[in-house]
């Protein structure tokens, strides 16, 4: 234990030591608040789960987090001092974790920047507090996952940059492909409605990306013949797994809690009698214009919740 804290003292340090964190905090605000501001239209929403300046959060910390990330390994190899650590008796998960744990303690320390936005929307809205502190738990998870793929890709090579270019662009894919359902799962949380699946898929999603940082470590460490193939190979049939485990899982725990302070998803006493006596089944079609859901997230959110409220009547 004293070797985990010793290590993770160190790399908090090497964030706050300097003027970068500080740096990387001053311009995450201005971003955040920027575009929830001018393409968020957040001051007309009027919506109490300041939910436009949740819903950039991915695409901002795409910027952010690999900013963070780029020399936790790299840097170690830029200046030598990632043979030490190597050959010192200190357990791989130990060097991991420390790693992934002081970037994600960094990305919350930045997460709280947005507090004095959301103070001060709640002098002039009554804000859903139990939907807000549900938005930061998805974005602590979503976090928690970037920082831990961050890691995992600034070992895999010796220059930040490099590291910074390949961490952006695949947290890309994971939030933009739709087979990965990222930002659908984020989008739960936005929405205060979460269940089991929802937060066992960042929790399983990151502790398979910080393993698989342990065996990178290993992999260095190894003289063998087609290493790298090897371990690509391993990598490639490791998320196969983890993606079919998750989808069991979504299948097993598909009931979700309705976190919203005004129980926004939860039908009254008077709805459910209405439904219980309906006769024959009602099919909807629901649409939503693609240019208003582009130009406002709004539309969106109304859209998303329209949806879940039918879904709770079906069932």
């Amino acid at each position: 234990m004293q070797q985990f804290t010793a290590l993770l003292k160190k790399e908090i340090n090497g964030y706050f030591k300097g003027y970068f964190a500080y740096l990387v905090f001053a311009l995450y605000l201005i971003a955040s608040a920027g575009i929830s501001l001018y393409f968020g239209a957040y001051m007309v929403m009027h919506d109490a789960a300041a939910f436009s300046l949740f819903y950039v959060q991915p695409y901002i910390l795409l910027a952010f987090i690999p900013a963070l990330t780029m020399k936790s390994w790299s840097d170690e190899y830029k200046a030598g001092t990632a043979e030490f650590l190597l050959t010192q008796p200190i357990a791989d998960y130990k060097l991991v974790a420390s790693k992934v744990l002081a970037t994600f303690i960094a990305s919350v320390v930045m997460s709280l920047c947005l507090l004095p936005q959301i103070i001060y929307t709640s002098t002039w809205l009554n804000l859903d507090t139990g939907n807000i502190i549900c938005c930061f738990l998805g974005l602590w998870l979503l976090q928690f996952l970037f920082a831990s793929l961050g890691c995992l890709l600034s070992s895999c090579s010796k220059h930040m940059i490099v590291s910074y270019i390949i961490s952006v662009f695949v947290m890309a894919l994971l939030l933009l492909v739709t087979p990965f359902k990222l930002f659908e799962t984020y989008g739960n949380f936005l929405l205060g409605e979460i269940g089991v699946s929802d937060v066992l898929y960042f929790a399983i999603l990151s502790g398979a990306f910080m393993w698989l940082n342990g065996q990178v470590l290993l992999y260095r460490r190894s003289v063998q013949k087609h290493k790298t193939f090897k371990l690509c190979g391993f990598a490639g049939l490791l998320f196969f797994g983890v993606y079919l485990f998750l989808w069991l899982i979504g299948l097993i725990f598909s009931s979700k809690m309705d976190l919203t302070s005004a129980g926004f998803y939860t039908p009254s006493d008077e709805s459910a009698k209405i439904v219980s006596k309906l006769k024959e089944p009602y099919l909807f079609d629901l649409y939503i214009a693609r240019d208003y859901k582009m130009k406002n997230p709004e539309y969106y959110q109304y859209f998303e919740q329209i949806k879940r409220f039918l879904k709770k009547y079906e069932k």
